[in-house]
């Protein structure tokens, strides 16, 4: 099991960079800039609007919405809408739940933009990933790729993913700020 946190993931690169150097191997540093909106979950709570600024995500139903929504989308097993709501917004009583959503849904849209950036349609809120990119699953994914390419012998490919993996983290940790059990143990798995 591969461990990334912020006391080792400089480890990881050197050893990589290292391993590549030996072998006289290039590591490809893609340009990450693209025209879709970017959310950013480690280190700080953000969102970046093409060709605008980064703006710090305030209000904490808006910070557990969008983290909400990055979780349930990398867990194997899908939260209910009464789960999520409850998560989101702290109340155990579903239709209050409910009540609050709403409130956050309007706000969460008024800072994302009018796109259909988030999905609803009767189970929990999830983000349009064609026209957002979301740091953590991001990472995520590179590291099940550079997963895949260790298993296929793939050294180089797989140090590439690491590295991206390390740049999207950049000593940052995860879900900065949300401090309930969910997330806690997120960060942990």
């Amino acid at each position: 099991k591969l461990v990334f946190d912020k006391d080792n993931l400089k480890f990881y690169k050197s050893k990589v960079i290292a391993f590549n150097k030996e072998r006289n191997v290039q590591i490809k540093i893609e340009d990450t800039s693209s025209d879709k909106l970017k959310i950013c979950l480690f280190g700080t709570i953000s969102v970046t609007h093409p060709k605008k600024e980064t703006h710090k995500l305030r209000g904490e139903r808006i910070r557990y919405c969008i983290g909400g929504i990055v979780a349930n989308h990398l867990m194997k097993f899908k939260l209910e809408l009464d789960e999520f709501n409850s998560i989101v917004t702290g109340e155990d009583i579903p239709e209050l739940g409910k009540t609050a959503m709403r409130t956050v849904r309007h706000r969460l849209r008024e800072l994302l933009g009018d796109e259909p950036l988030i999905l609803t349609d009767g189970e929990p809120m999830r983000f349009n990933l064609e026209i957002a990119d979301v740091d953590i699953i991001d990472a995520f994914n590179y590291l099940k790729n550079a997963k895949k390419d260790l298993k296929n012998n793939k050294l180089n490919n797989a140090a590439n993913n690491l590295i991206k993996v390390y740049n999207l983290i950049d000593g940052g940790v995860s879900f900065p700020g949300l401090y309930s059990n969910f997330f806690e143990s997120l960060r942990e798995d």
